[in-house]
């Protein structure tokens, strides 16, 4: 942006003081819109902050993650051992014989009986 100019001539063109005040009108706008997104940034913030002591993480339920459902995931032991542990169990047969018979642990026998008693309920 020339402020003046001087042509072949000699004749000085241009407002000095026009280009100046331009120039100053410009710096303000600048000014105004980096104040602007300061405070928006320290809004936005503000309100993140507010939430997360508010509401609970969305992922987390009672502290622990939960569970995201997929097609690709293995099937769990309760459905793999669940129908052979409840005859067994049926039978009278203690957990670590059941354990033994099928080759798994006794906690995991242990865990899926408590599951079948839940869902029995």
């Amino acid at each position: 942006m020339d402020l003046i100019h001087v042509t072949k001539d000699g004749i000085v063109t241009g407002d000095y003081w026009g280009g100046i005040r331009q120039v100053e009108k410009d710096k303000v706008k600048q000014a105004i819109k980096y104040r602007e997104q300061k405070q928006r940034e320290e809004y936005f913030n503000a309100i993140q902050a507010a939430k997360s002591t508010i509401e609970p993480p969305t992922g987390k339920i009672n502290g622990r993650r939960k569970r995201k459902s997929s097609k690709k995931t293995k099937p769990t032991m309760r459905e793999i051992y669940g129908e052979q542990i409840e005859r067994l169990f049926v039978d009278g047969f203690t957990m670590k014989q059941i354990a033994s018979t099928i080759g798994i642990s006794t906690q995991t026998v242990s865990k899926i009986i408590v599951q079948m008693k839940k869902e029995a309920m």
